[in-house]
C-alpha cells in the first residue's frame, strides 16, 4: 500500500459519474456528455461527448496552442467524417 486512502485508489463505475450539458455560446445548441473518471489535483477528469452533440466548426486559437493532443484527435476526427455539418 502506498499510503494512499482506499477512496482515492477505487475507480467509480461509469454509471456512477454524472452525464453532463454543454451549452455553445450565442444562444447555440446544447451538447451532452459523461464524465469517464473524477478530476485529480485541479485537472479535469477524462469524458466522452455523445454522439449528436455540437461542435464548434472552428477553433479557437488557443485550442491548438494549449491543448495540442486534443487539437490533434479533433483533426483526425474531422479527417475521418466524425463530424458532420448541422443546420445551426
Amino acid at each position: 500500500m502506498n499510503g494512499a486512502p482506499e477512496s482515492a485508489l477505487e475507480q467509480p463505475s461509469i454509471g456512477e459519474l454524472p452525464d453532463f450539458f454543454v451549452k455553445l455560446p450565442g444562444n447555440g445548441p446544447t451538447g451532452r456528455g459523461r464524465l469517464m473518471d473524477r478530476p485529480v489535483d485541479g485537472r479535469a477528469g477524462r469524458f466522452v461527448v455523445f454522439a449528436g452533440s455540437p461542435a464548434r466548426a472552428e477553433e479557437v486559437p488557443s485550442f491548438r496552442v494549449h491543448m495540442v493532443s486534443s487539437s490533434r484527435l479533433r483533426d483526425r476526427l474531422m479527417s475521418d467524417g466524425a463530424f458532420k455539418q448541422s443546420e445551426h
